[in-house]
């Protein structure tokens, strides 16, 4: 229902916040965007590398299913 009504809302944000703020917030929201994509790209590579040695460790200990074992590995690494 948000959706339907965004842009009714968009025009009367624009009318209800000064120019120079607007145009801070929208600088703001382009940098988080673009750090957040950053974030995203250096986790990806991390599990990779994770689950990489956790497979070639697994197959090298004859371990059955090693791969899902190895993949199971990577996502609860990425776990704060």
């Amino acid at each position: 229902m948000i959706s339907a009504k965004l842009p009714a809302l968009r025009s009367l944000l624009h009318t209800r916040i000064p120019a120079d703020k607007s145009r801070r917030f929208r600088d703001v929201l382009r940098r988080l965007k673009s750090v957040l994509a950053e974030w995203i790209k250096a986790q990806a590579k991390l599990s990779g590398i994770t689950f990489l040695v956790a497979a070639a460790g697994f197959l090298l200990l004859r371990i059955p299913q090693a791969l899902l074992w190895a993949v199971l590995v990577a996502i609860v690494d990425a776990f704060p």
